[in-house]
């Protein structure tokens, strides 16, 4: 995996002054590849799951000893790897018992914008995923994969994901710059 300096990624445009015309919508998913919609779902709800996340991670030992849980700081010394880890498989059966994991992939904002985008009724799949990233691991938790391989079904597929973080310096507003 090549490493990225962070500075020469391109910010992420919203996407939501474009609801309102499918056709530029689809445009830009197409050329861009993703489409991102700041404040699409409820903040609270997303604050939410991320404080039950994080109270799974402190239960896990991942979370630094003294931290308040929302800050999200990561135990330095467990360097936990998705796939065989039995601690990975241990938090994520936990974080897959949580009604939030599942019931954010049908929120109604989520679903609208996938059926702008696709032109008809749309149906979520089933599987849904939690992925962490560790900020002192020099490779990625989670690493660069395709989605498709793993769902299967049509290639049109999208992948819908969530940040329970703050990703204010990486958003643009279209034609703010």
């Amino acid at each position: 995996m090549a490493m990225v300096n962070m500075a020469q990624i391109e910010p992420l445009k919203d996407a939501a002054d474009l609801l309102h015309q499918p056709e530029d919508l689809r445009r830009q998913a197409a050329e861009d590849g993703y489409l991102f919609f700041a404040g699409l779902l409820d903040s609270a709800r997303v604050l939410n799951f991320r404080r039950q996340i994080l109270l799974i991670c402190a239960h896990h030992d991942w979370t630094k000893e003294g931290m308040a849980s929302m800050e999200g700081i990561a135990n330095p010394n467990p360097m936990v790897v998705e796939g065989g880890d039995p601690r990975w498989q241990a938090f994520y059966r936990d974080v897959q018992t949580l009604l939030d994991c599942h019931q954010l992939a049908l929120d109604d904002n989520l679903i609208r914008v996938l059926e702008v985008l696709f032109g008809e009724l749309v149906l979520p799949h089933i599987r849904n995923i939690c992925r962490l990233v560790f900020a002192n691991s020099v490779s990625p938790t989670t690493p660069p994969h395709q989605d498709n391989l793993y769902i299967g079904g049509s290639e049109e597929a999208w992948t819908a994901w969530f940040t329970y973080g703050d990703l204010s310096r990486f958003v643009r507003r279209i034609g703010n710059g």
